[in-house]
């Protein structure tokens, strides 16, 4: 969920003139950035010495 002031900030960032896609692709962040502080936050992530073999794995598959 983004908040209010999270809005606000994020608009008063654009310059005067600016396309919609701006504004929709800069809440896409905010909005990612939030539910990985969420997931953070509820212990929902990966080691990173986890993911390192993870991705190694994957990467060697292809």
């Amino acid at each position: 969920m983004i908040t209010k002031a999270q809005l606000l900030e994020s608009i008063d960032d654009l310059p005067e003139e600016f396309e919609r896609e701006d504004v929709i692709e800069r809440l896409l962040i905010i909005d990612k950035y939030n539910k990985g502080i969420q997931q953070i936050n509820e212990r929902k992530t990966m080691p990173i010495d986890q993911f390192k073999k993870e991705f190694e794995s994957w990467r060697r598959s292809r």
